[in-house]
Parts: structure tokens; C-alpha cells; sequence
């Protein structure tokens, strides 16, 4: 039967090459809450990896944009067409802004699978799912 764990309450400890030869074997699922994802992207230097997450940031911060520019427009466009055009922008900003916060957390994600430094500077925020047996060796 499959268990949630997560380090932050001190109930497992998985080393990286545990967690790849698990995650080859399709016997552990990784996660990361959003937000946690996205202050780890906003400080990145805290994490020892800022240079190698760049891509990750740099991403997060052109969509920000995107949608920003997108949302700024239809404003604009309401003033200068119709009035309802803010209303788009609004619906589009939000829609590209949960897309930018999924995406972050799955970069993340990927990117703690192929770094074992990234990987154990933010371990305490993974939350593993896993079957009893297979966790029994990791418990605390």
C-alpha cells in the first residue's frame, strides 16, 4: 500500500542514488507544493545551484512577462475598443500564471532527479509517495 513521506517531519531520509534506482524501478513518486517550488526558483542561491536552475528562473520570469504584457494590453484595449477586453486579460493572466506554477514545480522536480547536490539541499521539501516496504529501510 502506497504512503505519503516527507522529510520535513523527520519520517524518511532517502539518499539520491536510493531515490534513482527507486525512481527507475517505478516504486517512488516525488512532489514539491507549488509555492515551495517557487520560492526555491526565487532563491536559488540559497540552494548552492543558481547556475544550473537559470533556464528554470529565466523560464518563470518570461511567462511572468508574457502575461503581464498580455494583461496590460487587454486594459488598454478596454479603454481604446470594448470594454469587456480586461476581462480576457484577466482570464489569460491567470490561466499563463497557473501554467507558470505547474511548470515550475515539474522543472524543479526534474531538475532534483539529475542533481545530487540540488537534491539534497531541498530534500526536506519533497514529499515521496512509496510503499510501505520499500520506505521501511528509509524511516527515521
Amino acid at each position: 500500500m502506497k504512503k505519503i513521506y516527507n522529510m520535513l517531519d523527520k519520517e524518511i531520509s532517502v539518499p539520491y542514488l536510493s531515490m534513482v534506482e527507486l525512481q527507475k524501478q517505478n516504486k517512488i513518486n516525488l512532489s514539491i507544493n507549488k509555492d515551495t517550488a517557487r520560492n526555491i526558483t526565487l532563491n536559488a542561491s540559497q540552494f548552492n545551484s543558481s547556475a544550473s536552475l537559470s533556464p528554470i528562473i529565466k523560464a518563470q520570469k518570461l511567462w511572468t512577462l508574457i502575461g503581464s504584457i498580455l494583461l496590460i494590453y487587454s486594459i488598454y484595449a478596454s479603454f481604446a475598443q470594448n470594454w469587456w477586453w480586461f476581462l480576457v486579460g484577466l482570464i489569460v493572466f491567470g490561466l499563463i500564471g497557473n501554467a507558470n506554477t505547474d511548470a515550475n514545480a515539474s522543472n524543479i522536480l526534474d531538475h532534483v532527479k539529475l542533481d545530487p547536490i540540488f537534491y539534497d539541499n531541498i530534500s526536506s521539501f519533497l514529499v515521496y509517495e512509496m510503499d510501505d516496504s520499500d520506505a521501511e529501510q528509509f524511516k527515521l
